[in-house]
């Protein structure tokens, strides 16, 4: 009786985020392209990057999303109908570029 009452608990899937390429930037910070695969994830969320084998290395702070032209955005979430599709750049501050393997994620766990 009381279950229509009760609010549905959220089943949106944890955030994956698959790299595609790596930038360095001039203040030794990089910045990493790829797509949203699932889930969303936004600027300040501490995240796990997994290598391309799928080996947890380390966790990561959003400093930065970029989608496109558009510029900097709050979220970075799967988006099948933008103009970018579910494209983003990802700032990370205090890791070179070096750090990151093309084929690697970003995903969301505890840190």
């Amino acid at each position: 009786m009381f279950r229509m009452f009760q609010k549905k608990k959220s089943q949106e899937p944890l955030f994956i985020y698959r790299i595609e390429d790596t930038f360095a930037m001039k203040s030794g910070d990089c910045v990493v392209t790829g797509q949203v695969v699932q889930g969303s994830a936004g600027v300040n969320d501490t995240v796990w990057y997994m290598d391309a084998r799928g080996t947890r290395q380390f966790c990561v702070v959003i400093s930065g999303i970029e989608y496109g032209r558009e510029g900097m955005k709050k979220t970075a979430k799967v988006n099948p109908s933008g103009t970018y599709g579910s494209h983003y750049g990802i700032l990370i501050k205090g890791y070179p570029k070096e750090m990151f393997e093309i084929g690697g994620t970003l995903q969301a766990g505890n840190c």
